[in-house]
Order: structure tokens, then sequence, then C-alpha cells
């Protein structure tokens, strides 16, 4: 097999909770900007009733050549047949554009043609549009040419011969090449692909899992085997240690001491402008750029094992010392799931029962000899290493989807709220700040907005 992309459906068949259905795309050509009307884009797509996944009789093809004013669009919706190798050709001229599906004309349009340029993309099942499928589309390659440029990928071999199983637990990343837009023509776009059925039972490739938490239908330079493995980078890594330095011209704080300049050292991080330019300033009063690794965390990551074990070929004891390793309601999941981090088994492994204690004890160092400031978000306290905690705020009552902030009893709550979570860190130096939530969650998205709009008069976020 080529380097190949199945549709989401069969990462879907190993998800821990169903996706939800929704509409399907896969693009054999992306170079495009819609919204200034350039370039091309080349693809599969089906629209799911929301209800079941997106079936291979609704796919319909589709050729998008932006003039610089507007997209003109060629569809068809061939009878697809699985297990059918197909060619598709776009031909793309000054005046239209041409789609041919295994030497056959399916579909034109008219009209001009004013490129994009930037890299082109292909194999890619965008996010918005990776719904689970009843089908599988695998690409096989990609040539295009107007006769000054040329692109043909993959690019390399790298993707070549992918286990179905490997892209059963992860499929590989789309495909990405050069091709200058010469805007000259006519344009030829060449893709082969071919459309399978799902595979209606993944666990025929049980296990998927080693010991390690690597995948057994892969083999690298640095894939674990043995244990011994483990216990070796231990004395690799010391030796690595001991023989670097934290960079150096900074402050315990990540601050640069050779800046040039100073601020006042308050105590704590702050900010300040200085010359037209914003500086975080450490607690000695050094500007400083902080570089931090997030999640650095002993036993963050788990996964849920209760109802597929078999994936897994060698499970730990879930007494003794591996027993540490286990847990249930991990991210509020049933207390009926048991979940395993592989993280803490290795850890274990390497360390011994006092793992914890060494893992912890290396973090720090680890940080400042790899040229880091210290740690980012959804990292617990470490000894003389800075962090950014998140606050959350749970327990006080939402009106929509937030507190409501124009409410002096709910800034009372979550005053005290927020007051408990920073606690003694209110007088830590080593607190960068703090991140009320994270990301999306904050968010006050226009759905919301229109909620606290649509609320009584009386309620103070809508006064």
């Amino acid at each position: 097999m080529s380097k190949t992309l199945l549709h989401s459906l069969v990462v879907a068949l190993l998800a821990a909770s169903a996706a939800a259905y929704g509409d399907c795309r896969f693009y054999f050509a992306d170079q495009y900007d819609f919204a200034n009307n350039l370039g091309f884009a080349l693809d599969v797509e089906t629209v799911s009733d929301g209800t079941t996944p997106c079936q291979l009789s609704a796919m319909r093809l589709v050729l998008g050549v932006a003039d610089g004013s507007k997209f003109n669009w060629v569809v068809a919706s061939p009878v697809w047949q699985t297990g059918h190798d197909y060619q598709l050709t776009a031909v793309i001229n000054d005046t239209n554009s041409k789609l041919y599906l295994d030497g056959k004309l399916i579909g034109s349009t008219p009209g001009g043609f004013q490129p994009f340029d930037h890299y082109v993309a292909a194999a890619e099942i965008p996010s918005w549009a990776s719904a689970p499928a009843a089908y599988t589309v695998t690409q096989g390659g990609l040539q295009i040419s107007d006769g000054i440029s040329s692109l043909s990928l993959p690019a390399d071999s790298t993707g070549a011969d992918i286990p179905i199983p490997l892209q059963l637990m992860s499929p590989p990343g789309q495909w990405q090449g050069a091709f200058p837009a010469q805007n000259q023509q006519p344009t030829t776009i060449t893709a082969t692909f071919r459309i399978d059925p799902p595979v209606s039972d993944p666990h025929v490739y049980d296990p998927y899992v080693d010991r390690y938490g690597q995948t057994t239908y892969s083999d690298w330079s640095s894939k674990t085997h043995t244990d011994g493995d483990l216990t070796a980078e231990v004395a690799s890594e010391r030796a690595w240690l001991d023989n670097h330095a934290p960079l150096d011209g900074l402050d315990p704080f990540g601050g640069s001491t050779t800046a040039g300049w100073q601020d006042v050292a308050t105590g704590f991080y702050h900010t300040v402008l200085s010359n037209g330019r914003w500086w975080l300033i450490t607690p000695l009063g050094n500007p400083c750029f902080y570089i931090s690794i997030s999640d650095v965390n002993n036993s963050w990551q788990y996964t849920p094992i209760t109802g597929r074990e078999g994936m897994f070929g060698d499970l730990p004891d879930q007494t003794g010392d591996f027993a540490q390793a286990y847990g249930t309601n991990v991210w509020g999941s049933s207390a009926n799931t048991r979940y395993v981090s592989f993280q803490v088994v290795n850890m274990i492994r390497k360390y011994g029962s006092d793992w914890q204690t060494t893992a912890t004890s290396l973090v720090t160092e680890r940080s400042q000899k790899w040229g880091f400031a210290g740690a980012g978000k959804w990292s617990p306290r470490y000894a003389n290493l800075p962090v950014m905690p998140v606050l959350e705020h749970g327990e006080v009552p939402n009106v929509v989807r937030h507190p409501d902030v124009f409410d002096p009893n709910v800034v009372a709550q979550l005053t005290t709220s927020l007051t408990n979570q920073i606690n003694s860190d209110a007088n830590n130096p080593y607190i960068v700040g703090w991140s009320i939530g994270n990301e999306y969650d904050e968010i006050i998205t226009s759905d919301e907005t229109v909620g606290m709009l649509s609320l009584g008069a009386n309620v103070p976020v809508k006064m």
C-alpha cells in the first residue's frame, strides 16, 4: 500500500466515547484562500444527516477554482465503488476548468483562474469536517504541473506502507509541498485514491499497545524493548545532566542579567513598558522572555482500559508498586472505568518504588538545563521552578455560561473562590501569574452574548 490516510470512522472506532455525527471532507489538493477568492480545492465531501455516519452514496466530488472575484465549482456525484483504484484529473485553463474521473469527463465550469501563492496540502481531513464515515478514503499520490512549476506528493517514503492498525490508532498527517503560483495555463492536477469499507472490528488487530505504552506495529531506533533499556536511559540522562549547566546570564526566575537594563525588584513577577515594548520582569527586576513547558506532571496521561483490555499486550499487575499507575474516575469518568498511566508504569520501572521523589527532583534540573524558564499551565508546584497555575470558577453560579461579573453578589463569591484557590501562593515569588480557566472555556461566544441579551430586564449583565 502506498502512503494512506483512512477516513475518521476508523479513528472513532477506537475512541473512548462516540463522536458526534457531522460532515465529512477529504482534500486531495488544497491551495486556496476563500476570503480573497484565490486558488483551488479538490475534494470529496459528504453532508451527514446528523444522526448516522457519512454515507458513500451521498459523497460528492468537488472542484473549486477561484478567479479573483468568486469561486467557480464543478460538483459531481459518481456511483462509487469500494475496492477500486481511481484516478482524478482536474485541468484548469484561463477560460474554464474540467474534471475527469478515470479519464472520463464528469464536469466543467467556465471562469478564469487566480492562483494563491501558498503551499499545497493533500491527504487532508479538516478538523471541522471529520465526522465518522461508513467508508474510508485512501490517497495514493498527487501530481500538479503548470508547465513551469511541478509538485509530486508524498515527497518521500516516510509515509509509505503504513499498516492499517497504525492508521486506526493515529492517521498520518496531511502532505504538504511547495507549488509556486506562476499563473500559467493549463494547470493540471492528478490524484489517485481508493475507497474501501471501514474496518468493522478494529479488535482483529489486538494488541495495539505493548507493555511500555508503545505501538506494537512499528519499530524505531529509540523504542524501548526491555526494562533494561529504561534503566540504561537513567544512567545516560544522568551523564548528560552532569555535563550541562543552565544557560548563562539568567537569574533563578529566567530573567536576563545581561540585558543591560533592570526594573524594580518587587519580589514578584510584574510587567513594564520599556522602550515601547511590554516586558515580563522577574522578582529580581530582570527582563524575561518566558519559555515554558506545560503539563509538567508525573501522573497526567491516563488511558481507559475497561472494555478494551485486549488492545494492550501486557498490562502491569494492579497490585504492589504498580497499583499507583491505575485509577478510576479520571477526567470525571464513570467510577466503573479503570485507567492506567504508562507514564507512571515506566517511571516505576526506571526509578523503583520511590519513583515520585526521583522524578520530581529531576523536573527543575531538566527544565533549567534544557533552557526553559519554568513550567507552564497544568503543572504542580516544584521547588525553585516558576509556574503558571490555572484557577477555576466551577463553584460560582453561571448566567448562561459564565459568572455574571456585573452582579455584586456573584463577584463576591468569585473573589472568595479565587482567593481560596490562590491561598498561600499569594506570597510565592515563583508564581508567574494565574490563569482563570483556559482557552475556549473562557471565551464569551456570540451565542452566549445572544443568550445573555435574552434574559430578563433585571439581570445585571442584561442591564
